[in-house]
């Protein structure tokens, strides 16, 4: 998946949980964000969908140019953290 996108684009943030070599849902999964100059904020957890067994996503649509970081997090059954970012551009 590319991490560049244009602005007004609808985005989905995605995560796969595993234990060991199986998708395993954690027992509690986190989402956090932060757009380009921004704070971190938490999504709530009803907006992220469990569309199977430890696969987990999020679309929305960023209104703000720039570098939105994003950290996934899952306790419980599972232990996991993974951070990535994308960049959303201005068509010229």
């Amino acid at each position: 998946m590319s991490n560049r996108y244009q602005f007004n684009s609808q985005i989905r943030v995605i995560a796969d949980f595993y234990l060991g070599a199986t998708l395993t849902s954690p027992t509690i999964i986190t989402l956090d964000m932060s757009p380009p100059q921004g704070q971190w904020y938490r999504i709530s957890s009803s907006d992220v969908d469990n569309y199977a067994t430890g696969r987990y996503r999020y679309t929305f649509t960023p209104s703000i140019s720039g570098t939105w970081k994003y950290a996934w997090a899952g306790t419980g059954a599972v232990i996991a953290h993974d951070d990535k970012s994308f960049v959303i551009e201005i068509s010229s």
